[in-house]
């Protein structure tokens, strides 16, 4: 369900009078220009006695259109109430601790997972889930956040609002994905041979913006300056090859004073790189692909379709966003109005992929068909 309005007398009269079974969450996707006292709709929330957990997000998308403002609704049946998973920073911290809360006689059919996409810890969150489950149980998921990049409060469950955090949704859904990004190589490979957490300091050795720039001014045409780098560097995203599976790119956010690359998500040392480069039509086009792979082998009904669509894509698509998204629509089977495709433009996707590998993802397009 798509709610534009901001008002929250309008939003809990909507929400009061939706039948949400007791072994259900609502989900709430809100565009970050929402004018919305967030204090005052979880009381309110709360007082409705409604489980409910979501996050806060650059835009939202409901069918063929992407949205700065408004809210997507989800009822979605659970194994267990959503889970808020703090400290993962911390030496001692254990994923194992919050998935106690999942009783033992349910098992989740999969999970879906909303995380402050700013945080520098993200995949160590995703990595502790995947030593713990394994392949055995599909993800998808979207980094939180504000396009400003402040990192602020953004994630939110019952508990109330928070940044440094994620919330984990075990649901009795099954999960059919596609995940596809569109980008080509442009040059590569190259080592990342000194890193820390999401900023890359040395490619091949020599400092990381004298290697990207030399790389990316030639082929744009275009000049780096003090204020125009991600407006350029948007189109040049650095990505990580995998044998399995799509690829994971990282979008370059900004410089140090250093020259060093800062990226949305971790970049391990040693890691092996391309330079990527993309067009619109490219990118367009895999939409069909992601779509077209989330229904793959799928036979029953869907009850949600959620579209993960990064923010940094958007920006480059800009008017192209909206053939993207009706590519999706128009791809997506005849079904009822609660399965329509809905979603938000994120600060990173979260998707098990085909390999069933938990990733962190930027400049990616994840599909989550969802069935009983």
């Amino acid at each position: 369900m798509h709610i534009p309005a901001d008002q929250i007398d309008q939003l809990l009269e909507i929400i009061s009078n939706l039948d949400i079974p007791s072994e259900a969450s609502l989900l709430l996707l809100i565009g970050e220009e929402s004018k919305i006292d967030y204090e005052d709709l979880f009381a309110s929330l709360n007082k409705l006695d409604i489980s409910f957990f979501g996050g806060i997000f650059p835009g939202i998308i409901n069918e063929k259109k992407d949205y700065k403002s408004g809210i997507i609704l989800k009822i979605l049946p659970h194994v267990a109430k959503p889970i808020l998973i703090k400290g993962w920073e911390k030496e001692d911290f254990e994923i194992a601790t919050y998935l106690d809360e999942i009783p033992n006689d349910k098992a989740a059919v999969s999970f879906f997972t909303i995380v402050d996409g700013l945080t520098s810890e993200v995949t160590t969150y995703l990595q502790k889930l995947y030593h713990f489950y394994g392949n055995a149980i599909p993800f998808m998921g979207a980094g939180a956040g504000f396009i400003s990049l402040v990192q602020q409060p953004c994630v939110f469950t019952n508990e109330g609002i928070f940044q440094d955090a994620a919330v984990l949704f075990p649901m009795k859904l099954n999960m059919n994905l596609g995940v596809k990004h569109g980008w080509e190589k442009l040059a590569g490979p190259i080592v990342a041979t000194r890193t820390e957490n999401n900023i890359i300091h040395e490619l091949n050795w020599k400092n990381a913006f004298e290697v990207y720039r030399e790389v990316v001014e030639k082929h744009a045409q275009r000049e780096f300056t003090p204020t125009n780098f991600f407006d350029i560097a948007k189109g040049y995203p650095i990505g990580k090859i995998r044998e399995i599976g799509e690829d994971v790119c990282r979008v370059p956010l900004s410089l140090t004073k250093e020259g060093a690359l800062v990226c949305l998500g971790r970049v391990p040392e040693n890691t092996v790189l391309y330079i990527m480069k993309g067009n619109c039509s490219n990118l367009v086009a895999s939409a069909e692909v992601a779509v077209n792979n989330s229904l793959e082998s799928l036979e029953e009904t869907i009850e949600h379709t959620l579209v993960i669509d990064c923010i940094s894509r958007a920006l480059f698509l800009a008017e192209d966003l909206s053939d993207e998204l009706a590519i999706i629509s128009d791809s997506m089977p005849e079904t009822r109005q609660d399965a329509a495709p809905q979603g938000v433009l994120s600060m990173g996707e979260i998707s098990s992929g085909k390999n069933g590998f938990l990733e962190f993802y930027n400049k990616t397009l994840v599909i989550g068909a969802l069935t009983k």
